[in-house]
C-alpha cells in the first residue's frame, strides 16, 4: 500500500453500495495477485457509493 511519499504506479479506484460481504474478499484478491506480480506500489480507493449496510466499517477496518 501506500505510503504517501511517493506516488503509487497503480490505483485501483472501486465504487461501493452495500458491499459489505465482497469487500474483504476483493481487497485480498487485488493484494494477492498484485504480490504475484512483484508490484508493492499501488492504492485501493474505495467510493462509498451511499451504502446502507456495514459496508463503511469494513472499509475504514481495511484502511487501518
Amino acid at each position: 500500500m501506500q505510503d504517501n511519499t511517493h506516488p503509487c504506479r497503480i490505483s485501483f479506484v472501486i465504487p461501493v453500495r452495500d458491499e459489505q460481504e465482497t469487500l474483504r474478499p476483493l481487497y485480498s484478491g487485488i493484494a494477492q495477485v498484485m504480490a504475484t506480480l512483484g508490484e508493492a506500489d499501488f492504492e485501493l480507493i474505495f467510493v462509498d457509493d451511499g451504502s446502507r449496510d456495514a459496508s463503511w466499517q469494513v472499509m475504514r477496518e481495511l484502511a487501518a
